[in-house]
């Protein structure tokens, strides 16, 4: 799906970069090679997700996915697109994600891996503050590499589903959604622009984290090499977190079911305009639900909660054999 070069820029790491200033020259760069450069960042790929993602759903407790299917959509530049395959009413439940497959700061807060960072830094350089976006960004990297850092949920929570979250992060492409990843002649174009000092930002903070991570090597190789190896948490595999992480992010609200009550009603509420205060928070990662595409209207679906599921209901009718949205198309 080709949109407006302008489209394609819009939204920083919070979606909130302003339209970039571009020279006649600039811009006629961009808009000749941009959306063409986006179209080589691959979705979920059909193949996987009907080999590997669905199977892991069903023995994982999503429901409704024996209406559904996955292929690739014509309407979003062929990556991966979701189709009814039957009739949706209004207020039908068109599918379910159970909590424990739910990936958010909520299930990392005490886990092995921030104990570990959240000491040795308070040990080492008290006065650094360990960002909830870091941490979330290095567990993305441990379950994509097998490494379960996650504390259960909730009681329900089986070992199994922790340990198969890596099946949901080996789904997500090894190309970082990202306009950090275009190619250097590209970016240079945009450099001196909103757009462009939004993508410097990001660069900038991800560095910072890898020279954290570095530190952290300094002050503790042997521990740090149990926990985070450089062979796998490095600039690289950071880039592939945040791209991941700030494209696919939904309100962090559906990660803490157990504290569920009116408030929290309120805000799952709420998530379905994309509120921009909701998606200035840390978010959380849905398998199935980040494969429809990120509209600024969603009214088309509301969220709710029940027994530990997260609920996706219509709020109007879906025609059989419909691509019920397009798959997730984001830049920054």
């Amino acid at each position: 799906m080709k949109r407006d070069i302008q489209d394609c820029l819009d939204g920083s790491d919070e979606r909130q970069a302003k339209r970039s200033t571009l020279g006649d020259s600039e811009s006629k760069y961009v808009q000749q090679h941009a959306c063409s450069e986006s179209m080589l960042f691959p979705s979920t790929s059909q193949e996987y997700a009907n080999r590997r993602l669905v199977p892991w759903m069903k023995a994982n407790g999503f429901s409704g996915l024996e209406h559904l299917e996955f292929r690739y959509s014509k309407e979003c530049g062929q990556s991966l697109g979701c189709f009814a395959l039957k009739a949706f009413h209004m207020n039908d439940v068109i599918f379910e994600v159970p909590q424990a497959c739910i990936f958010s700061l909520h299930s990392l807060q005490t886990s092995p891996l921030t104990t570990f960072i959240t000491s040795i830094i308070t040990k080492n350089a008290k006065d650094t503050i360990v960002s909830n976006e870091f941490l979330l960004w290095l567990h993305m990297i441990a379950e994509k590499n097998g490494n379960m850092y996650r504390t259960p949920q909730s009681s329900t929570e089986s070992k199994e589903s922790r340990e198969n979250l890596q099946t949901y992060f080996q789904s997500l492409s090894n190309i970082s959604p990202s306009i950090i990843s275009w190619k250097e002649g590209l970016l240079r174009a945009l450099d001196g622009t909103n757009v462009g000092n939004s993508i410097n930002s990001l660069q900038q903070k991800i560095k910072d984290y890898d020279n954290l991570l570095q530190l952290i090597h300094n002050w503790d190789t042997v521990e740090a090499e149990k926990y985070i190896p450089k062979a796998i948490f490095n600039y690289s595999t950071l880039v592939w977190a945040a791209g991941h992480y700030l494209s696919r992010r939904y309100p962090s609200s559906f990660g803490d079911f157990e504290s569920s009550n009116e408030k929290e009603k309120e805000l799952i509420t709420q998530s379905n305009t994309r509120n921009d205060e909701l998606l200035g928070n840390h978010g959380a990662l849905v398998p199935l639900l980040d494969i429809l595409n990120h509209k600024s209207d969603q009214s088309w679906i509301r969220f709710e909660v029940k027994d530990y599921k997260l609920q996706i209901i219509c709020n109007y009718p879906i025609k059989q054999v419909r691509n019920v949205i397009p798959s997730l198309t984001s830049f920054i």
